[in-house]
């Protein structure tokens, strides 16, 4: 670890505070402090007001039950999206139409994850029923069956090439396909057996997962090997994303968010404790991130100035997933529905109040 000293912890924390505050422009106080967003759960109140497009889920025959939504991808450069959840369907959004223009039925039990590849050309589905899914997005014919595994996927990453496929869910293992082959290229041994999470670094080089027990481990993408542990969370972590290739994101069951450096894997930053579990973190670009969980709410942060800047309303259920591509944010919830929030580029507009008084502090 690069200006790591395994003799010197206090040294350690030294350097990393001061290389997140000149790199970063974080806010920085005493060195012997732990580092913490500075807004309490009580002050993750504010609302923003970007202009929102609800899509109401529709139940499908036998259960004619409208689902629970689990996950959302957006098309890149496209104007479809995928919505999945509970009732085994896999829905397809047309946005410039705003209507449904497919409902797939392959899948035999929950479908936990979508997601386009970055070609836009691709659609993977997984979930409950362990089979892995890939569907050609311009035909929607019947899918390619890459795997048939032992356990339930929940969730799968793409990597920035589109080529390969990486895999976790109820296994110790992570896997990584090859799908222009569908051969398995390698596997490696995860952190814990309930693994939630997975993803790759915008270069593609690393690998990034975790799950129950907290600690996010990060692989080589080429060789697989394992070049870290990082003690995130206590409790499961559900979402993990690179903001770039130097940092990574995690939202845990434990009512908290980590912002770590790589090369300072000892002194992840951490959000205050909330009342609400983090279900997904999204990095929207390297300044921006968005988090949705049992809040019902989508949170936004700003790491230039240090802010929480405020909150999306309009869930009535617990916001399971998210997606962004160019300007369009996607929350999809417990509550049935899916919303589409138009991004407001001006972030210093949004709350004068939440820009001076919740940055990056130690206490």
């Amino acid at each position: 670890m690069r200006g790591h000293n395994a003799r010197n912890p206090a040294l350690n924390r030294r350097v990393f505070l001061s290389a997140v505050a000149t790199g970063w422009g974080m806010a920085v106080a005493a060195s012997g402090s732990s580092p913490v967003w500075g807004a309490t759960a009580a002050e993750f109140t504010n609302p923003i007001d970007w202009k929102c497009d609800v899509i109401q889920t529709v139940g499908q025959p036998p259960r004619h039950r409208a689902p629970v939504v689990t996950g959302v991808s957006l098309q890149p450069q496209g104007q479809q999206l995928a919505i999945v959840g509970d009732d085994h369907f896999v829905s397809v959004y047309d946005l410039e139409a705003a209507r449904f223009r497919e409902n797939l039925q392959e899948h035999r039990d929950w479908v936990r994850v979508a997601r386009f590849s970055p070609s836009g050309q691709q659609l993977v589905t997984s979930g409950n029923d362990r089979r892995i899914l890939v569907w050609d997005s311009a035909t929607w014919s019947r899918p390619t069956r890459l795997a048939d595994l032992t356990h339930a996927v929940i969730d799968v990453a793409f990597s920035p090439d589109s080529q390969q496929l990486a895999c976790v869910g109820f296994s110790q293992t992570l896997y990584v396909y090859d799908l222009r082959t569908g051969r398995l290229l390698w596997d490696a041994e995860a952190p814990c057996a309930d693994m939630h999470s997975v993803c790759y670094s915008p270069d593609g080089s690393k690998l990034a997962a975790a799950g129950r027990s907290g600690t996010v481990r990060i692989w080589d993408s080429v060789s697989g090997k394992a070049t870290a542990d990082i003690a995130a969370h206590r409790q499961r972590v559900r979402s993990i994303r690179f903001v770039d290739n130097q940092r990574i994101l995690s939202g845990s069951e434990d009512q908290t968010i980590c912002l770590t450096a790589l090369d300072y894997i000892d002194a992840p930053f951490r959000l205050p404790r909330q009342s609400a579990k983090f279900f997904d973190v999204l990095a929207l670009d390297e300044d921006l991130f968005a988090t949705g969980g049992s809040d019902n709410r989508v949170h936004l942060y700003q790491l230039s100035t240090n802010q929480w800047l405020g909150s999306l309303q309009g869930h009535t259920g617990t916001v399971s997933c998210l997606a962004y591509d160019r300007g369009l944010l996607v929350s999809g919830s417990y509550d049935t529905q899916v919303r589409v929030w138009h991004r407001q580029q001006n972030t210093s507009a949004w709350n004068q109040q939440t820009q001076s008084d919740n940055g990056w502090k130690l206490k």
